[in-house]
């Protein structure tokens, strides 16, 4: 019995690693295929949420004074979208990740 669900852990491990090297695959692909970095990050970004099955999604980069700026989105809602002003400034997500404490994606 012991062995089984060993087994069993085993394989959902190897399949849950299998997806996340689809996923790095899928989005290595996207980025190489552009020169462009606009065009590039915002063509991964497609990949990623349909591959997390999320409707909208958002990459913030880093300028060279170490600020974020929003390099790529999806389907935003119409406020930040028709206001892009509105996707700066800070989050929780960014202030974690400025002092280094980011563990775990946040939102």
């Amino acid at each position: 019995m012991a062995y089984r669900h060993k087994l069993e852990t085993d394989t959902e491990k190897l399949r849950r690693r299998n997806r996340e090297l689809s996923i790095l695959n899928t989005i290595a692909q996207a980025l190489n295929h552009e020169v462009d970095l606009a065009r590039a990050l915002n063509s991964a970004l497609v990949h990623v949420a349909d591959l997390f099955g999320l409707q909208t999604g958002w990459v913030f980069l880093l300028d060279d004074h170490g600020r974020t700026y929003l390099a790529a989105a999806q389907n935003l809602p119409p406020a930040l979208a028709d206001h892009p002003r509105r996707m700066g400034g800070t989050c929780t997500c960014l202030d974690e990740h400025q002092d280094g404490e980011l563990g775990d994606p946040c939102n």
